[in-house]
């Protein structure tokens, strides 16, 4: 069956949480780097050629010129205020108040893209950056987006009722370019889903096989960063303005203040997750649910609550910021997200294994009677060798784990609201 339905344990996660010119943390960012400078246009799957497939080694060469100065805070905060709904018409009324706004760097430039998801897979994202002084954007198909930080590859990876796609875009000199275009689809028998898949680059029909080679040599699978959810309108219009808090203990102090006033305080404890490279997270943890904050460069991202599952389990790393959730099931199958934030947003990659089932629902075996088993990462298959590997750098990450606040490891240091303002603020 087909891999791009997004596992339960990240539905239930993606339910969950909603002057100066420097841009959100960006810990991989090369200050030598040259500013892009293009123009507008945003083009559709169906205006590629279908022989024009980039080859799996081929990186996208986007314009360079010498860096300027540019208030690339107040262009976005002039478009998101009044010229966004003179470009596009399709925004819910009251959108400000629901839809969320990140950012991520999506090219080489010192500009962060910005991010406005709808939260649902109708309206999908608006991806937006500014070329030439105004912001160009386009729409994807559907919430799912993979992106390589800095690396000018964008793969609007999603699907609905057995048909799914890969729009591989990079930002090029008149605005966001299709590369490639890429559908997987369920092959149908008379009894429904067969359990085999079709396989199409540009409309041309390729072997499974080539369809994830090319893939993965436009974006890496170990590259890829999955977009989850940003922040409300008001938080980063408030960051592009100037009005936000100077740093995260101020920040963190007035939320939990905000929340003891609204008579939930005793609701949670708390807990300080350190970032090498950047402020801490707050991990906020009740007796049935919990969330995650963060503070980057005056964005305050606040999740909403997330229930616990018996199911799953759940960590927090130290130093690299990450929180893990995994869940196992009696079949084998397994499920690991590991989410960060930053950019006011928060961003994840997954690996799963399963079984593959026939039209019946069940196991399909190898040669000598096994079930055939199948190794995801970020939403790609791979080889049982190429998960393994990938799954051991998490191995090296130091952490704790945490399960409803009164059975959460001691070294997390949890404090109730008023200790961990009073610790904040001393």
């Amino acid at each position: 069956m087909k891999k791009k339905l997004i596992p339960a344990v990240l539905a239930l996660l993606l339910m969950g949480g909603c002057g100066e010119t420097k841009a959100p943390a960006d810990p991989g960012k090369d200050d030598k780097e040259k500013v892009e400078v293009t123009s507008e246009v945003s083009p559709t799957p169906e205006s590629v050629k279908k022989d024009d497939i980039a080859t799996p080694t081929e990186e996208a060469a986007p314009t360079e010129a010498p860096q300027e100065e540019i208030d690339w805070k107040g262009i976005y905060a002039e478009f998101l205020d009044s010229g966004i709904e003179q470009e596009i018409d399709y925004l819910e009324p009251g959108w400000r108040n629901s839809w969320t706004l990140g950012f991520i760097y999506l090219n080489k430039d010192d500009i962060p893209e910005l991010v406005i998801s709808s939260g649902y897979e109708a309206a999908g994202n608006i991806i937006c950056t500014i070329l030439d002084g105004k912001v160009s954007h386009m729409q994807t198909a559907r919430l799912g987006i993979f992106y390589k930080e800095r690396g000018n590859v964008l793969d609007n990876c999603d699907g609905n009722m057995g048909y799914y796609h890969d729009y591989i875009y990079s930002i090029g000199k008149d605005g966001f370019d299709l590369k490639c275009e890429g559908t997987n689809n369920e092959v149908y028998g008379e009894n429904g889903p067969t359990g085999d898949m079709e396989y199409a680059l540009n409309g041309n029909s390729v072997s499974e096989e080539k369809y994830y080679k090319t893939l993965d040599g436009m974006i890496r699978v170990a590259d890829r960063r999955h977009y989850g959810r940003g922040s409300s309108y008001t938080e980063v219009m408030n960051f592009l303005t100037g009005q936000n808090r100077g740093n995260f203990r101020d920040a963190y102090a007035e939320m939990l203040q905000q929340t003891i006033s609204s008579g939930f305080g005793d609701d949670y404890s708390y807990a300080l997750i350190r970032r090498k490279d950047g402020d801490p997270l707050l991990l906020c943890i009740g007796d049935d649910t919990y969330h995650i904050c963060s503070y980057d460069d005056g964005i305050l991202f606040q999740e909403s609550d997330s229930y616990f599952e018996e199911t799953m389990s759940y960590r927090v790393y130290h130093d690299a910021g990450v929180v893990e959730v995994s869940q196992y099931l009696e079949d084998g199958s397994m499920y690991n997200s590991y989410l960060e934030y930053r950019g006011g947003a928060q961003l994840y990659e997954f690996g799963y294994t399963y079984l593959e089932l026939d039209e019946d629902g069940e196991p399909r075996t190898d040669a000598n009677d096994e079930p055939i088993r199948f190794y995801e990462l970020n939403s790609s298959k791979v080889t049982e060798e190429v998960f393994e590997e990938y799954m051991q750098k998490y191995d090296a990450y130091q952490g704790g784990s945490f399960y409803k606040r009164h059975e959460s490891d001691t070294k997390l240091n949890l404090m109730s609201a008023d200790k961990m303002i009073a610790y904040l603020l001393k």
